[in-house]
């Protein structure tokens, strides 16, 4: 298995014996340089359409995290979700649906 992978299962694994949630909080939390993110970027310059979701009340994976992903990826684009679903915010319908437009266009629907 890819190193991430098996990093991933021991995550896991560990946080399915020593913690009460039965996950570790964070448990993909990298602590190498993602030197291949910036390669995302190369994606969106052969014209495919790329967007990074956030929503105020996900603290889960909050905006600044959200944004720092936007950043390191050169011509993606920051998709903001109302408030109200927090870390489920792809769980809302019109949301799914705004998303798939801008992946089939490049648009965002509601900045069009």
């Amino acid at each position: 298995l890819p190193d991430e992978t098996e990093g991933v299962i021991r995550a896991t694994e560990h946080g399915l014996g020593f913690t009460y949630r039965g996950i570790i909080d964070n448990s993909s939390t990298m602590q190498e340089p993602l030197d291949w993110l910036p390669e995302l970027g190369n994606l969106v310059k052969r014209g495919h359409a790329m967007g990074v979701t956030s929503a105020p009340d996900d603290t889960t994976n909050p905006p600044v995290m959200q944004e720092w992903f936007q950043q390191s990826i050169a011509g993606s684009v920051m998709m903001n979700i109302a408030p109200g679903w927090g870390h489920m915010h792809m769980m809302v319908p019109d949301n799914v649906c705004r998303v798939l437009h801008f992946l089939k266009t490049g648009k965002d629907s509601l900045k069009d």
